[in-house]
């Protein structure tokens, strides 16, 4: 069977800066690497599915959310969706690698006694584009045009080729 790597996407491998490693943004794209792409691997494959490259780098950025975890903000939690990873990687304990488990352990550990059960946090939905789509909306309703009724069912407002 071949491996396939599971690569971040442009990731810096160096965790130590406190703003970067406790953004929001940030945080979401390990969130979506960690729970897509490196769990899909070990669940299929079990842990020695992980590239040393990704092993690696997951080890260097736990280690930095480690430092960090005690700064992170709950509605940083619920927009990154960050704590979902970490009870995947805890939860599913015979998948993952032992030194993984445990620095994920020792971060759920930490927002558990700031923030309560991880499991219990929930998160922020996320819809993105939707500030233009509202503001679209208010400069058609400012213009006259009242887009909140169709003429009839299905009703664009013109008939096809024209």
């Amino acid at each position: 069977m071949v491996q396939r790597k599971a690569t971040m996407p442009n990731l810096t491998r160096n965790f130590t800066d406190a703003i970067l490693i406790t953004s929001p943004q940030h945080l979401t794209t390990h969130t979506h690497w960690i729970r897509n792409t490196l769990d899909l691997q070990i669940a299929h494959s079990g842990p020695e599915a992980l590239a040393a490259n990704d092993l690696l780098d997951l080890d260097s950025f736990l280690r930095g959310l480690l430092a960090q975890a005690s700064q992170i903000t709950l509605e940083t939690l619920r927009t990154s969706r960050i704590h979902l990873a970490v009870l995947d990687i805890c939860g599913r304990a015979t998948r993952w690698p032992l030194k993984v488990i445990e620095r994920a352990e020792a971060i759920g550990a930490i927002w558990e006694s700031k923030f309560g059960s991880l499991s219990q946090i929930g998160w922020v939905v996320r819809v993105e584009g939707w500030d233009d789509v509202v503001e679209k909306r208010e400069s058609l309703v400012l213009r006259g045009l009242n887009i909140g009724w169709a003429r009839r069912f299905g009703d664009l407002g013109f008939k096809p080729g024209e």
